[in-house]
């Protein structure tokens, strides 16, 4: 989601997708996209830096606190 008058991107991460961290151990190998835990968490780490880096304000909200 993004709010242009905020500069503001709000993510919404699945809990299986991204290995919300307080349901799976960074060894946790995720079949579906061939990468453990810890690995989906490095890649999102680069992707929302990239973000920053630009400037925007991110927000991360996990599938399991909104549901």
């Amino acid at each position: 989601i993004y709010i242009p008058s905020k500069n503001k991107i709000i993510e919404i991460f699945g809990t299986y997708w991204h290995c919300d961290p307080r349901k799976y151990e960074p060894s946790y190998y995720n079949k579906a996209v061939h990468l453990t835990a810890e690995q989906i968490w490095s890649r999102d780490h680069i992707r929302l830096n990239y973000m920053k880096q630009f400037g925007y304000s991110v927000e991360i909200l996990w599938e399991s606190d909104i549901r």
